[in-house]
């Protein structure tokens, strides 16, 4: 995402030195696109601290937790969930701790 001409979010996150973290949906398509964007991170010097599929189910199915499994082995990196979340709701969302 450009924050100016030809400058992208990526350039700000190697500017400060900042490890990112990746957030996916856990739906199809996941695990390519989650791997391309890992990649592409770490090919641009960024470090990944981690990943993140968000919305998780409450009770994730076996593609779910398979994916996430795959994610996490191949891509060399923890990969953590997030619940749906009320947005209005900011007492109610859970933590994320790194």
């Amino acid at each position: 995402m450009p924050l100016a001409p030809g400058y992208l979010v990526r350039d700000l996150a190697a500017d400060l030195g900042y490890p990112v973290v990746v957030v996916a949906s856990p739906g199809l398509g996941t695990i390519n696109h989650t791997l391309l964007t890992v990649e592409a991170a770490r090919a641009a010097g960024l470090a990944v601290a981690a990943i993140v599929l968000t919305p998780w189910p409450a009770e994730p199915n076996e593609i779910e937790r398979d994916s996430r499994a795959t994610i996490a082995r191949l891509a060399e990196v923890e990969v953590l969930t997030l619940p749906e979340i009320d947005l209005a709701a900011p007492e109610t969302w859970p933590s994320l701790s790194l």
